[in-house]
């Protein structure tokens, strides 16, 4: 499947920035986290599957650092390199992180289609599809469509529970989670 073949491989130093980049930020230490993705940016040099995940990993931490306006350039620069290499896994990350940032900004017409954007090229057992549903269930709340809000929701948990996700481990996104993570002690 494109999906799983398009997943960069770790074998630059950049790919370790950006690691340590994602651990600073599950841990809550936003400017380790902009500085190892900063980093990993740099090193990636012209190797365009790292620099999609380094791309990935700034607008990541930018979210959590509430800059939305760098957020957004930096999926969007995401999306477009995705588009123009023809990597279809960074495309659908770069949609469901948009999507995710268009909730926070309360665009929620834009996050829907975004997340039946991303939903369109993802296998429905697939755990990306996962987020999709919780994206477009949440966004269809904020339009007021609540019946179709609920068989989103409902599609979420049925994968959720297919996959056998539980306890932290259906909590490990960080844009998303971030409150259940403290709330497992995780700082």
């Amino acid at each position: 499947m494109a999906y799983e073949r398009d997943r960069p491989r770790a074998t630059r130093p950049s790919a370790c920035f950006d690691a340590l980049s994602w651990f600073a930020l599950l841990h809550g230490d936003l400017d380790v986290a902009t500085s190892r993705a900063a980093e990993a940016l740099e090193k990636a040099g012209d190797d365009e599957r790292l620099r999609l995940v380094a791309l990935e990993s700034i607008a990541v931490t930018e979210m959590e650092k509430g800059h939305r306006a760098e957020a957004r350039s930096h999926l969007m620069e995401l999306i477009d390199l995705s588009r123009a290499t023809g990597n279809v896994a960074m495309e659908i990350n770069g949609a469901l992180n948009l999507s995710a940032l268009e909730l926070f900004t309360h665009e929620f017409e834009v996050a829907r289609a975004l997340a039946i954007s991303a939903l369109d090229g993802l296998p429905n057992d697939h755990g990306g599809a996962i987020t999709g549903y919780q994206n477009l269930g949440h966004a269809l709340v904020g339009l007021g469509r609540l019946s179709e809000a609920r068989e989103a929701f409902a599609k979420a948990l049925d994968l959720i529970v297919a996959s056998g996700r539980t306890g932290e481990v259906a909590c490990r996104d960080p844009c998303w989670n971030r409150a259940c993570n403290r709330g497992n002690g995780v700082r």
